[in-house]
């Protein structure tokens, strides 16, 4: 029988079983095991996930209360917000998320908030455009 629970997980984090399997350190074929419930995944991998997706919802709520700031502050709503992608899981890493597909995940939910709040957003790859790339700047300058 399907374990649900990690794969309600899985499917929340963005990950594939690819991506996940490079993120538990285990091969693919654990993974499988855990989603068809052939073998139960450790309590301390189930926590490793549940962290991420945590931490995916706290980035989001970050940039969401940076955003209403923002606008209290100047009385009117942004036309665009623009975020950038990260080009590969390498890129990911760099800031802080497992894979591409998780960042993605990342910016998707942030999309969806933004929207809510009748925010335009528009995602480009990262650094491809002038304020895509003043933001990656100012990050990897820890600003």
């Amino acid at each position: 029988m399907i374990n649900m629970q990690y794969d309600c997980l899985l499917a929340a984090s963005g990950m594939d079983s690819i991506d996940a399997a490079e993120f538990h350190g285990v091969d693919e074929e654990a993974i499988y095991m855990w989603i068809s419930g052939d073998e139960e995944p450790p309590q301390f991998e189930i926590e490793k996930i549940s962290d991420l997706i945590c931490r995916m919802a706290v980035s989001v709520s970050q940039v969401l209360d940076h955003v209403t700031d923002q606008m209290e502050e100047h009385g009117a709503t942004p036309d665009v917000l623009e975020l950038g992608l990260a080009s590969d899981d390498q890129e990911a890493g760099v800031l802080g998320w497992p894979c591409k597909s998780a960042h993605k995940m990342v910016l998707g939910m942030t999309t969806a908030q933004m929207s809510e709040i009748g925010v335009k957003v528009r995602i480009v790859p990262r650094g491809s455009t002038a304020p895509s790339a003043a933001a990656a700047d100012a990050f990897e300058r820890g600003l």
